[in-house]
């Protein structure tokens, strides 16, 4: 990216910003060396985050918990990516259109309704997992954009937090 905020790329082609066209649920972003590249959408990637929550609540065998797991550690990642690039859901009408009712997941530590030993889930993954659910909660009953942002910067927070405790669980519910 120039100074004059148009990208170049090595072979002299040139790019207005307003000429960044991208489909579906992705929005461009430059990292920290200026380079062009996509991210998804925040507000997309948390409700994916949501989905895989209430699939993990409604999962009954440890294929669909695992599934489940994996989807939100993807999710959450994507959260993560898309907010260190800069890009922020704050806007209360844009969260309205991924989050138009609370969720209210009830998800526990541990996830107790699933704690048949033949369906184990990883035990910090879990606990961060459940963090990640409350503050998606509050991110859906937000009144404010400022109560929004709040939120939001509060699920960052814990979306890393469940990224690492998955990721050091070795992503494997069994552990």
């Amino acid at each position: 990216m120039r100074a004059d905020a148009w990208f170049v790329c090595p072979a002299g082609h040139e790019l207005h910003p307003d000429d960044v066209d991208l489909d579906g649920v992705t929005e461009w972003a430059v990292d920290p060396s200026g380079t062009l590249g996509y991210v998804t959408e925040p507000a997309y990637a948390l409700a994916c985050l949501t989905d895989t929550l209430d699939e993990l609540d409604d999962a009954d065998h440890q294929g669909w918990i695992d599934m489940a797991t994996h989807d939100a550690f993807t999710a959450s990642c994507d959260y993560v990516t898309a907010y260190d690039t800069g890009l922020r859901p704050y806007d209360t009408t844009e969260a309205r259109r991924w989050f138009p009712r609370p969720h209210s997941h009830q998800i526990s530590p541990n996830y107790p309704e699933l704690a048949d030993p033949r369906c184990p889930v990883p035990a910090e993954a879990s606990k961060a997992l459940a963090i990640v659910a409350e503050y998606l909660d509050d991110v859906a009953t937000a009144r404010t954009d400022e109560e929004s942002a709040e939120a939001f910067d509060s699920l960052y927070i814990e979306a890393i937090a469940f990224t690492n405790a998955y990721q050091a669980d070795d992503g494997d519910p069994s552990d």
